[in-house]
């Protein structure tokens, strides 16, 4: 049932959105999507055109997905009035297909039992990318010239860039990305087997830990290798809200106490820092403070963020359209630079700023709303067993939009595809919390 307009009925019950085939079917191209996104992409497809035609009436009436078809006609529009209209168009690739691919999982992805389950599944298909980035980092593994062409991806050995672990992604910081916002559902369903296990001292829960907690290992050491600031970040701040949340306070103070250690020797040498650099490696603290791989000015974030900014102020009201940021910094600047490394400076520029406001308006509202809606639902009393798994998404989200004000996860088909995985998951949950609890 629709719960924003109580008017608008489904003409026959629908079947529980677990026992549907769009269900399996989304499940198996989750399962490989991230390995080989080209094939098992298809299953999502037809997961994604199987839901929408089941719940069609109510889909094109909801306000969420009526406000998301506004925003890409308007997007359209301003394709139209840029100076490289061909370039914004193939950009929309980026945007056009995952405004479809929003609109309809929420009416599939409702409960906290299937986040759970899609969550064990995104953990599990990450297995194969950990034993790929240690095969390319300690045996120079590489793919050979024809799989790019069949699977959308290629791996180089000793890394990209050079001696920084990327597996089987582009570039070692959508690696890391990935792998952070994996780490969060790995620890929450980590910490409901150990829950689990102190509860029924069953073997069955023990194994299921120990195969949790051997991949955490896995992601944090091949984390740890993409030597990604960004992707440090935001594990540390998924080892910190677990442990909070959990409340084990040996461990926060522990790792809190690492972590200051860490940012003291990297920020403030002159403060006792260079103490410090003489106990913490050098590939920790010399990697934050940038002394590790010093860039000129014209690569630095603060510049490219100013200039993002004066292009925003030449072009307030349109922008400069889709893809247009690396053919207006190469020529001033001398570099080449694909983005601003900030999705909100990306948006103004490309966009304008009425457009960009109205982006982050909806993506607001589409939180705000579940955020409701979740807390005043019997999620947040009743099955208390799934609420780690409930927090996890919640963290993995607000890491998601953190690493994005520091660098852009949209150019990577799959992390781009991930990020709305997570925003449609929060949307679905919260649209039907309480109103369709797990079989």
């Amino acid at each position: 049932m629709n719960t924003d307009n109580p008017a608008i009925a489904t003409p026959h019950p629908l079947p529980p959105p677990e026992t549907r085939w769009e269900w399996y079917s989304f499940q198996m191209g989750l399962l490989g999507f991230f390995l080989f996104p080209s094939p098992f992409f298809l299953f999502v497809a037809a997961a994604l055109l199987g839901t929408v035609k089941r719940e069609w009436e109510q889909w094109r009436s909801h306000p969420i997905n009526q406000a998301l078809g506004l925003l890409f006609v308007l997007q359209l529009v301003s394709v139209a009035y840029c100076d490289r209209p061909l370039d914004a168009l193939l950009g929309m690739a980026n945007y056009g297909p995952f405004y479809l691919f929003f609109a309809a999982i929420p009416y599939l992805v409702r409960t906290a039992a299937q986040l759970q389950r899609i969550a064990f599944l995104l953990v599990i298909g990450s297995g194969p990318h950990i034993i790929l980035g240690w095969g390319q980092m300690l045996w120079d593994w590489q793919t050979p010239e024809w799989w790019s062409e069949m699977f959308g991806w290629s791996m180089l050995p000793g890394g990209s860039p050079w001696l920084r672990m990327s597996s089987g992604f582009f570039y070692a910081n959508n690696y890391a990305f990935y792998l952070a916002i994996l780490l969060c559902f790995n620890l929450g369903l980590g910490l409901i087997a150990w829950r689990d296990w102190r509860n029924t001292g069953q073997s069955g829960t023990l194994i299921r830990l120990v195969g949790l907690s051997s991949i955490i290992l896995g992601n944090t050491s091949t984390l740890w290798m993409t030597q990604s600031r960004n992707g440090w970040m935001l594990a540390a701040l998924a080892g910190l809200a677990i442990a909070l949340y959990a409340r084990w306070w040996w461990l926060l103070w522990f790792t809190g106490g690492c972590g200051g250690a860490v940012l003291w020797a990297a920020f403030f040498p002159a403060q006792g820092g260079a103490s410090l650099r003489e106990i913490i490696p050098f590939a920790l603290w010399g990697r934050l403070s940038g002394d590790m791989y010093p860039i000129p000015d014209a690569l630095s974030r603060a510049s490219v963020w100013q200039f993002a900014l004066d292009r925003i102020h030449d072009r307030p009201l349109w922008g400069w359209g889709i893809r247009s940021f690396e053919h207006l910094y190469e020529p001033a600047m001398g570099v080449w630079v694909a983005h601003p490394h900030n999705i909100f400076l990306l948006w103004g520029v490309e966009w304008g700023i009425p457009l960009a406001l109205f982006f982050m308006f909806w993506v607001g509202w589409v939180c705000y709303s579940a955020m409701r809606r979740i807390w005043g639902s019997s999620l947040t009393s009743d099955r208390p067993q799934q609420h780690p798994i409930l927090f996890a998404l919640g963290l993995a989200w607000g890491l998601c939009v953190l690493y994005n004000c520091f660098d852009v996860s949209i150019f990577d088909l799959r992390t781009n595809f991930l990020g709305w995985l997570l925003l449609t998951m929060v949307a679905g949950i919260g649209q039907f919390s309480g109103k369709h609890e797990p079989r």
